[in-house]
C-alpha cells in the first residue's frame, strides 16, 4: 500500500460522508475511546486501594484545555476535508506527482493549496491528539474520585495530592462557601457563553441558507450593473459565511453544550464543579482524635460523610 492509496481511500471516505460527516466519525471514535477508558479506570478504582494521588495542577488543569483543543482540531479537519475535495478535481497529469494538484492549471497554486491542506491536517490531528490525551488524564481523575480532608471544625477540603507515606496537601482557603460562589459565577459565565455562541450560529446559518435568496428579491429595483456585481460576489460571501462563521460557531455550540453536560454530570475536576459533598458538620475533638488513632480521620468519601451526619455520635 502506497501513500497515494491511503490518500485516495481517505478522499473517498470524505467524498461519501462529506467533510463534516467524516470528522464526526473521527470524533465519535475518540469519544468512544474516552468512555471505554473511563469505565476501565472506574472499575480499577473500585478494585484497588488508592496509594497515591495528584491532580497535576489546579482542579481543572486538564479539563480546561480539552474542549478548546477538540474544537480547534475539529474545525481544522473540516476545512482540510473541503479543500481536499476541491483539490481532487484537478489531479496533476504527471504520474510521478499524483499527489500534487494544480488548480487553475498552475503548479504554484497547486503546491500552495496542497501545503495548506497538509498544514490543516497536521494542526487538526495534533489538536485532537492533545484533546484525547488531556481527556484521558482528566477522566482518570474523575474515575478515581476526590479524597477529602475533614478539619476539626467539620469543614471538608479537597485533597490536592497524596503520597504513599501518608503526606497530603489541601488548600485551606478552598472552603465550601467559596467553592459555592465559584460554582455560581462559572455557571453564569458558561450559560452566557452558550447563549452568545448559539445566537451567532443561528444568525450565520440563516444568512447562509436564506441570505442570497433574500438579496435576490431586490434585484428588480437595483441597477443592472450592481446586480452583475452582486451575482459575482454573493456566492463568495455566502461561502465565507459558511466556512468562517457557520462551521466554527456550530462546533462552538456543540462544545458549549458538552461543557454544560459535563457540569451537570457532577464532574469534580472542572472549574466551578457541583458541590456534591454535604455542608460542614460539627465534630468534637475527642471524635477527631479517636479517628486519627484508627487512621480514619483524614479522608472520607461523600457517601461516608452523609452517613456520619445522621449516625448518633457523628462517627
Amino acid at each position: 500500500m502506497t501513500t497515494y492509496d491511503v490518500v485516495s481511500a481517505v478522499l473517498a471516505f470524505v467524498r461519501v460522508n462529506g467533510p463534516i460527516g467524516a470528522v464526526a466519525y473521527v470524533m465519535g471514535a475518540l469519544a468512544a475511546t474516552l468512555i471505554l477508558f473511563f469505565l476501565l479506570e472506574k472499575a480499577a478504582a473500585r478494585l484497588s486501594v488508592r496509594k497515591t494521588f495528584d491532580i497535576g495542577g489546579n482542579f481543572d488543569h486538564f479539563y480546561s484545555r480539552v474542549l478548546p483543543a477538540a474544537r480547534s482540531g475539529t474545525v481544522a479537519l473540516i476545512f482540510a476535508g473541503y479543500v481536499g475535495l476541491w483539490l481532487s478535481r484537478w489531479p496533476a497529469a504527471s504520474p510521478q506527482f499524483r499527489l500534487l494538484h494544480q488548480p487553475y492549471n498552475s503548479s504554484f497554486y497547486g503546491v500552495l493549496a496542497t501545503l495548506i491542506v497538509v498544514g490543516l491536517i497536521a494542526k487538526g490531528t495534533w489538536e485532537l491528539a492533545k484533546a484525547e490525551w488531556l481527556g484521558l488524564r482528566w477522566l482518570r481523575l474523575e474515575a478515581r474520585g476526590v479524597p477529602w480532608h475533614i478539619a476539626d471544625s467539620g469543614e471538608a477540603y479537597r485533597v490536592v495530592w497524596l503520597r504513599r507515606n501518608g503526606e497530603y496537601l489541601y488548600n485551606p482557603e478552598a472552603t465550601r462557601d467559596k467553592r459555592a460562589g465559584e460554582e455560581l459565577t462559572t455557571l453564569r459565565e458558561r450559560r452566557i457563553r452558550l447563549g452568545k455562541v448559539s445566537a451567532i450560529a443561528v444568525v450565520a446559518i440563516i444568512v447562509w441558507v436564506q441570505g442570497q435568496t433574500f438579496i435576490e428579491t431586490f434585484y428588480p429595483v437595483i441597477s443592472a450593473g450592481f446586480v452583475s456585481f452582486l451575482q459575482m460576489v454573493l456566492p463568495i460571501c455566502i461561502s465565507l459565511v459558511f466556512f468562517f462563521l457557520v462551521i466554527p460557531k456550530t462546533v462552538g455550540v456543540i462544545a458549549a453544550l458538552l461543557d454544560e453536560l459535563v457540569y451537570r454530570s457532577g464532574a469534580q475536576f472542572i472549574a466551578g464543579a457541583k458541590l456534591l459533598e454535604p455542608g460542614a458538620w460539627r465534630l468534637g475533638r475527642q471524635n477527631v482524635e479517636e479517628r486519627k488513632a484508627h487512621g480514619t480521620a483524614d479522608f472520607v468519601t461523600a457517601e461516608d460523610a452523609v452517613r456520619r451526619m445522621f449516625k448518633p455520635g457523628g462517627s
